[in-house]
């Protein structure tokens, strides 16, 4: 009895054992992709399409994660597919062995009917702006008037000099001699110092000092002026944009992906934004590039990937503060063998556990983790020497003349 009892519990654990291994044995297994960088890109091969290879975060992931399955269920065979991104969903439905890698977000949509892994990527939301880039404008300067105003302030500075001269010579012979051509550059002098705060002479005479008044008032509307749309437009060189919250981008262009989370986000949350769809997030990029939109909003890892790998968005900055957060699993169907769906959470863990994932994040951002700060867009940076290089221009030509006046009048006493 004891004898048949063993026989009959040894049968039972060879029954089960054999359902077990028929379950992974001979399976073939659908992995898809679909291109979202830089999770999953594409590089094509030389010389016909079928060449194509495929990269990116995800497929770095899979290629570690597979290798585990295989070691646990060498029966298991794996046929990869890269689908577009807007029939991946309804792909991914079509066969009951599948799994699917393409930053995919675990939401309550997509858990029906599937099984995600562990979570192996945090992201969320984030904004990339518009910020035009700091160039250096030695004509800076000289931009807060127009070039009619200059001339103005320039005949009414000459003319000022000859009245001032014309007034006070008399009472000041020595300070403004008799001689027109002395007496007219010690006016001017004047004139120009009562605009520049360099006053060195006084004048006597009440005609004169009641024309400096007025002259005065003239010096201190011009300098306020002046200074005034000077820093105005410094201000506007160095902030660019005025986008330094995510409510800021109401109604403005902004640019999203076509069906994703971003833009049902922006939809629901920026009514009166002037909202554009695009395939790709490369066309959103060149859109923001032609300053046809203010921003980009998506994913923070991939505006992160964009911004280290295009040149031409290192003055384009994030706003850093994740509007939402996302992370990322494997999406398997519920009918994979029992077994299989344990391999792949396993070598998730593993691919954490190992430091995997980290290595990737540093080959992809360069960081460990997406951060969740601010990056104070709307901070101004100290001026440098860049801001007012024209200003080093005048005074260097100033100099040359200078030097220039001084020859001249030596060579003119030796003769």
């Amino acid at each position: 009895m004891v004898v048949s009892g063993s026989l009959l519990f040894a049968t039972t654990l060879l029954a089960l054992a054999g359902v077990a291994l028929a379950g992974t044995a001979d399976v073939q297994i659908d992995v898809f992709f679909s291109v979202r960088p830089p999770f999953v890109m594409v590089q094509k091969g030389p010389f016909i399409a079928e060449e194509n290879e495929l990269l990116g975060y995800d497929v770095e992931l899979w290629k570690f994660v597979e290798e585990r399955v295989r070691q646990e269920n060498p029966g298991v065979r794996f046929v990869h597919h890269l689908v577009a991104v807007s029939t991946f969903e309804a792909t991914t439905l079509r066969t009951n062995t599948s799994v699917a890698l393409a930053a995919i977000p675990i939401s309550s949509a997509l858990v029906s009917g599937r099984h995600f892994s562990p979570t192996y990527f945090k992201t969320g939301l984030d904004v990339l702006v518009s910020r035009p880039k700091t160039e250096i404008d030695l004509l800076l300067v000289l931009k807060p008037f127009t070039w009619q105003l200059w001339a103005v302030i320039a005949v009414s500075v000459f003319i000022s000099g000859i009245f001032v001269w014309f007034l006070e010579h008399s009472a000041q012979p020595r300070g403004f001699p008799h001689n027109i051509f002395l007496g007219v550059n010690e006016g001017i002098w004047y004139c120009w110092s009562c605009l520049t705060t360099t006053l060195e002479k006084d004048l006597v005479s009440f005609p004169a000092r009641m024309f400096s008044v007025g002259w005065t008032w003239v010096s201190v509307f011009i300098i306020a002026a002046y200074t005034a749309q000077l820093t105005a437009m410094i201000a506007y060189k160095q902030f660019g944009v005025t986008v330094g919250t995510f409510r800021d981008l109401q109604g403005r262009a902004v640019g999203v992906v076509i069906d994703s989370s971003a833009e049902r986000f922006v939809r629901e949350q920026l009514p009166s934004s002037m909202i554009f769809a695009f395939e790709h997030y490369s066309q959103a990029v060149e859109a923001v590039l032609a300053r046809t939109t203010d921003a980009i909003v998506g994913d923070a890892s991939v505006l992160e990937w964009l911004r280290l790998n295009d040149a031409r968005l290192e003055n384009f900055p994030l706003l850093g503060n994740l509007l939402s957060t996302d992370f990322f699993g494997v999406l398997m169907s519920e009918q994979l063998p029992e077994g299989v769906r344990q391999s792949v959470d396993n070598g998730i863990l593993a691919a954490l556990d190992s430091g995997l994932v980290l290595q990737l994040n540093r080959k992809y951002f360069n960081t460990v983790v997406i951060q969740d700060e601010n990056n104070a867009v709307g901070d101004v940076a100290p001026l440098g020497f860049t801001q007012l290089a024209g200003t080093y221009v005048l005074v260097a030509i100033s100099l040359g003349m200078a030097i220039v006046s001084y020859l001249l009048l030596c060579l003119c006493r030796c003769y």
